[in-house]
């Protein structure tokens, strides 16, 4: 089998923002003979076992050294140019032809592309995040509600502001308030499991109490997420490096994010997985 994709289950309820964690992820993968999609639940009490095959390619499925093959690539730089192009057409250039006040809609959209109909015209949230000892900015798209992009990134809780109409807006929303909380927008794995041994869990109050006080959020929705307890491990963790033939086996511990912590101290990042085939799921 190889796998394919992850997912977290257990999304949140309407008005009902306390998350229930830990959540269990689904591993999926694939029978490239088949085609046949099987989901492998992975839950804290429960356990993983099984070794990596060899890398495939993630569209056609044929074996790789991890990169798509040639053919796919080529694919791969068509479903691109939909967020490339709204690269080009952002939210640096307000004058820009593309994004000039009323000459793109959601109706009549120059750039051609209907995934970015959806995307620059779609209403957003904007979030300040803690994972541990960590902070982040980000957004995501209000359709996605809100506490799922705050399970996937793993977030013990956030600020969530509302009301933001269109990706243009929302990303100078999501720069300014990185700039003025001095907070980055991209907190990396190896960070993630460093800070399951930090002590220090500073919360988010003097940040709320910041962004209440903004002239530029007034009159935006302003919600505070609280959802996963904190774990403070004082043994440093490991990363397992996914190679060929890697055999991992043990108990999980705790699920946060797209983490598995084992009772061995290692852990398992799900997206490291993709594309590999895993035997014995």
């Amino acid at each position: 089998m190889i796998c394919i994709d992850h997912k977290l289950a257990n999304y949140e309820k309407e008005n009902y923002y306390l998350v229930n964690y830990p959540y269990y992820l689904d591993i999926a993968a694939m029978n490239p003979g088949s085609m046949h999609v099987i989901n492998h639940p992975v839950y804290v009490t429960g356990n993983l076992d099984f070794q990596t095959g060899g890398r495939r390619c993630m569209i056609c499925y044929n074996p790789t050294s991890g990169e798509l093959c040639e053919s796919c690539a080529l694919l791969q730089m068509d479903d691109d140019a939909g967020y490339h192009l709204r690269l080009q057409c952002n939210y640096r250039e307000h004058d820009s032809p593309l994004m000039r006040e009323g000459w793109c809609t959601s109706e009549d959209y120059p750039c051609g592309i209907l995934a970015n109909s959806e995307r620059c015209h779609s209403n957003y949230y904007l979030y300040v995040g803690r994972y541990n000892n960590l902070f982040k900015v980000g957004i995501t798209q209000s359709s996605r509600g809100k506490t799922t992009r705050i399970a996937e990134q793993g977030l013990n809780d956030a600020i969530l502001v509302g009301g933001i109409k269109g990706l243009p807006t929302a990303l100078v929303l999501e720069e300014f308030v990185s700039e003025l909380l001095d907070i980055p927008l991209n907190i990396t794995t190896e960070q993630k499991i460093q800070s399951f041994t930090s002590a220090d869990r500073t919360p988010l109050g003097e940040y709320y109490k910041i962004l209440t006080e903004c002239e530029e959020l007034d009159e935006r929705s302003i919600d505070y997420i609280r959802a996963l307890p904190d774990l403070h491990i004082k043994t440093d963790l490991s990363h397992i490096k996914i190679t060929e033939g890697k055999y991992i086996q043990g108990n999980v511990t705790w699920i946060q994010g797209d983490l598995v912590l084992l009772d061995t101290f290692e852990v398992v990042g799900i997206r490291d997985l993709h594309g590999w085939e895993v035997l014995g799921l």
